[in-house]
């Protein structure tokens, strides 16, 4: 229960200042690195979460044009609220005018190392304070989005920033897509598959056929096979025996370095994730790469950055992809499956 009277609903100006980005905590300052560059300051920062502020008021189609990689979420912020009643109250203000879908967000997920659930406890509560004055517009009509986050403090007394969702998969809290892992996947990299599908908007299914470079032990493979998708898995560590017998896989136990390109398929899709530096990764994918081009409709790589993030190596690596793959648009982002990494997304553009 809120602990003094509600405050009457309040609507959000079109316009604010200020800026949000929820990103993966550990990433803020890759983050604002970006969006500096666009004429933003740091206004303040917590593990996950970012607000910036501009030196003079923003709307919509201002914050679509910023340019960020690792931000799962882009938005025009109010607040921050000192208790939860004043955040609820514009909340609802805003959901009413822009008839938005109103959702809370856990402080506890945006800590999260994988936060596949951004609800907590305290988010349900406060859920359901703003569902009991408010009814949210289902997910499947797509409505525009507003979020609740608590950045400081606990209960009704925390700090709140109220989020009017602007860029990332707005179908999802948080930017975040809720994928469930399998309890039968090797690797929780059955989600990297499933991320990128949303995030880059990719066609995958039934008939397609893949080359996936660094596959061991699996987990891409079953996400793939589960699509209906036959598979050539190339990697020379050992492929989980329930993998292997789940569908129609046929793995190369040998370093990609070493194919004959007259054992790969003509393949539709491409997935890449191995443990080299990228520009060793795509060096060693250059020739599969050539070989697929006829067939390729889509793609996604996985770059991995290492422990440090080098934002000014990110051009050399987009404009390799862009001479290995002529034809195709190319997206890069950092999933929420995503660590150290980066995944390019590729499609065909006819």
């Amino acid at each position: 229960m809120i602990d003094r009277a509600p405050s009457p609903a309040k609507p959000l100006p079109a316009t604010s200042s200020f800026v949000v980005a929820l990103c993966r905590p550990g990433f803020e300052t890759a983050v604002l690195a970006e969006l500096e560059g666009f004429g933003l300051r740091v206004a303040f920062r917590r593990p996950g979460f970012v607000s910036l502020k501009a030196d003079q008021h923003l709307e919509s189609d201002d914050v679509r044009q910023l340019s960020t990689l690792f931000s799962r979420r882009l938005g025009l912020a109010a607040g921050p609220f000192e208790g939860e009643a004043d955040a609820v109250a514009r909340a609802i203000g805003l959901g009413q005018q822009a008839r938005a879908r109103v959702v809370v967000l856990a402080r506890e997920g945006l800590l999260g190392d994988d936060p596949i659930d951004l609800v907590d406890d305290e988010a349900r509560r406060v859920q359901a304070i703003i569902d009991a004055r408010f009814h949210s517009p289902p997910w499947q009509s797509q409505p525009p989005v507003v979020e609740v986050v608590r950045v400081d403090g606990e209960g009704a007394t925390g700090r709140y920033v109220v989020i009017k969702a602007i860029s990332g998969l707005l179908d999802f809290a948080g930017g975040t897509p809720r994928v469930e892992v399998p309890p039968e996947s090797p690797s929780r990299a059955y989600r990297k598959l499933e991320d990128a599908v949303l995030r880059f908007g990719l066609d995958i299914g039934e008939g397609d056929i893949a080359v996936e470079v660094g596959a061991a032990p699996g987990g891409v493979t079953l996400a793939l096979l589960r699509r209906g998708v036959q598979v050539t898995a190339i990697d020379p560590n050992s492929m989980d025996a329930g993998v292997l017998a789940s569908g129609p896989v046929k793995h190369l136990c040998i370093p990609v370095e070493k194919i004959s390109m007259s054992w790969l398929p003509p393949a539709t899709f491409l997935f890449l994730d191995v443990n080299q530096p990228p520009r060793s990764a795509l060096a060693a994918l250059a020739p599969v790469a050539e070989q697929l081009l006829p067939t390729l409709k889509s793609a996604v790589l996985t770059l991995k950055m290492g422990e440090r993030v080098r934002l000014d190596e990110i051009p050399h690596w987009h404009a390799i992809v862009r001479r290995m793959f002529p034809g195709f648009w190319i997206q890069m982002a950092h999933l929420p499956s995503n660590k150290s990494e980066i995944s390019i997304g590729l499609r065909a553009k006819y």
